[in-house]
């Protein structure tokens, strides 16, 4: 299954800054778009779009430069947010399988050149192509994260958080925390003062659905059947000074 090889790059992937400006042969860009064909949404009602664009595609001081940006579109619905994250935190990770370095790009906007069909919103980025340093990381002991007894009230699903705990966010922010309920995690969002809540909102939405990427794969590798959800209104887990996103729930499969 594609998705145990995306799993075991969780552990070695790395953001790359420092493109090569040389572009990628257009077999290899067929085979990353071939690849995308697979992929699975977080939220299957919500339409989007993913296509890969020249160095020309994206504008802003801040943004890095690179010889091939994966641009990601939505329309607007409840959690296509999240869903942006989990479908292209698939990519990272696929990029990384392939010895391509990838940075998730916060900061830029499309030019308009690269503009979505259907009316779609463009939601966010990555940076990816050659680079000039090591894709991959030698140890895990590399990541800078916070600890597991900081994101992780529990004890069954250790394995399964220490995934999500290795996941990239803006500014390696690490908004989640997670609470064990029998056989489901509820995946919690910190949340922000009305200054930072200007900035980081709607991005650490995007990083729920990256770390929720993340869950879902290690569950899937360590044999579960892992189902994503959202709780109804009235029924809503709470948790001080967080937000509830999504609960998973595992199943061994026999």
């Amino acid at each position: 299954m594609m998705q145990e090889t995306y799993y075991s790059w969780i552990f070695k992937r790395k953001s790359s800054r420092k493109f090569i400006q040389e572009g990628l042969k257009e077999e290899r860009i067929q085979s990353i778009l071939e690849a995308m064909e697979g992929l699975t949404p977080l939220e299957s009602d919500i339409k989007t779009e993913i296509k890969i664009m020249d160095a020309d595609s994206m504008k802003g001081l801040l943004a890095i430069k690179a010889p091939h940006y994966v641009l990601i579109y939505s329309e607007e619905k409840p959690n296509n947010l999240e869903n942006a994250g989990f479908l292209l935190q698939q990519v990272d990770l696929m990029l990384s399988a392939m010895g391509i370095g990838s940075c998730w790009l916060g900061l830029g906007k499309p030019t308009e050149k690269a503009v979505g069909k259907d009316g779609m919103n463009y939601v966010i980025a990555l940076a990816i192509g050659p680079t000039a340093e090591p894709v991959h990381r030698q140890s895990t002991t590399e990541f800078k994260r916070k600890k597991r007894e900081e994101i992780y009230r529990g004890n069954h699903f250790s394995s399964v958080v220490e995934a999500l705990r290795l996941a990239p966010s803006a500014t390696n922010s690490q908004p989640w925390f997670l609470v064990e309920e029998e056989n489901n995690l509820h995946a919690f969002c910190v949340k922000k003062g009305k200054l930072k809540a200007m900035f980081y909102e709607e991005i650490n939405r995007i990083d729920m659905g990256i770390g929720l990427c993340h869950l879902w794969l290690a569950g899937l590798a360590e044999g579960y059947e892992v189902h994503l959800f959202r709780e109804r209104a009235e029924k809503e887990p709470t948790l001080p000074n967080y937000e509830y996103t999504y609960s998973a729930s595992f199943k061994k499969n026999k």
